[in-house]
């Protein structure tokens, strides 16, 4: 009679119990528990070399005080020279510059990095909306920002919003300036929206029972586990069983891959998985007046740059038409309980 000394089984991943695991393209990987959108760490615009170099995308702005400071410039990813920039027509604070990705992309963040030169601070924009188009004719405001004042030369500002819309030409329409006669941007970055997976922290796989054949002798060792992701661990246990009724304990398998259940014929294998922790800061709202839409109304509160609460009230006066002296007499009764505090008043 022969005697089978050594065999290879192969674990079935489609089967067996599985918790806060799913099989992906025959591959054992963590749960997907949510998923969100956040902004890619990538600049999506590639290097300019001209206004529609690299093809197919173009460069176009409002006005260029020359060649030297074309809109490309603001595109080529450098502020090493002092030229390395886009500078407006001379006498012309306000402006825009566009770029055409030629294809459709959801932009949710942007970068401006201030001009390598001593004007570079009353060059910079201070008011300006980020805007996104799909026809380069009707225009949708993304991002409204305002007094962006106290630049520093070379400095990198960063702006998020939320936008999951594509759109293919983006443009940043400047309405003034930081006081100098002409606007100046060393280059402009933009980054896509892009979806993220937030995965179960840990999660087991049992596997079907496997026979290991009548003339079953020893089995050795767990081998040929793949793909492991740096920061993640991966437990093996094994629990057997000489009647395929009752099983030994599960039990780890040794540094080596050893097994270290008792030798028996039926054999089960239990996978534990624990994921990479990575602490990342997620942007839900920024509270910014185009998200007032989103929440329910609450005269008390207002939407610009963070949820603050209001502290201007604009009443309407009643003329009083008892009143028969010299002018106009107007009055208004305000309930003291609505107020915790009254600073002033004005008249307009």
């Amino acid at each position: 009679m022969a005697v089978i000394i050594t065999s290879n089984k192969s674990v079935d991943f489609s089967q067996g119990i599985k918790t806060n695991v799913e099989i992906v393209d025959g591959k054992l990987l963590l749960k997907v528990v949510r998923q969100y959108n956040r902004p890619s760490e990538t600049n999506s615009i590639p290097k300019m070399t001209s206004n529609t170099t690299p093809s197919p995308f173009v460069v176009t702005a409002s006005s260029v005080y020359s060649a030297t400071f074309d809109a490309w410039k603001a595109f080529n990813g450098t502020i090493s020279e002092v030229n390395d920039c886009w500078v407006s027509a001379n006498g012309l604070k306000n402006g825009w510059i566009k770029f055409d990705f030629n294809a459709p992309k959801a932009i949710c963040n942007y970068a401006i990095v201030n001009r390598n030169y001593s004007t570079a601070i009353s060059t910079a924009p201070k008011d300006w909306t980020f805007e996104g188009s799909n026809n380069d004719s009707d225009w949708v405001t993304l991002d409204v920002r305002s007094n962006e004042t106290n630049w520093l030369i070379s400095q990198r500002r960063t702006y998020s919003f939320p936008n999951n819309t594509k759109y293919r030409y983006y443009r940043l329409n400047i309405t003034s300036n930081n006081g100098e006669a002409f606007i100046a941007i060393g280059y402009i970055e933009m980054m896509e929206s892009i979806l993220a997976n937030i995965y179960s922290d840990s999660g087991t796989y049992e596997s079907n029972t496997l026979d290991l054949g009548q003339y079953f002798r020893q089995i050795k060792s767990i081998s040929t586990i793949k793909g492991i992701p740096t920061g993640t661990e991966v437990k093996v246990y094994t629990s057997t069983s000489t009647d395929n009724l009752t099983f030994s304990p599960y039990s780890l398998v040794d540094v080596n891959g050893l097994i270290t259940s008792p030798q028996a014929r039926f054999i089960k294998i239990k996978v534990e998985m624990i994921g990479k922790t990575e602490t990342q800061t997620v942007i839900l709202n920024t509270f910014s007046s185009q998200e007032a839409s989103q929440f329910q109304a609450n005269e008390y509160i207002r939407f610009d740059k963070g949820l603050q609460l209001k502290t201007s009230y604009l009443e309407n006066m009643l003329k009083d038409l008892t009143w028969s002296d010299t002018g106009n007499l107007f009055t208004k009764s305000l309930n003291k309980n609505m107020f915790r505090q009254i600073d002033k008043l004005e008249v307009l």
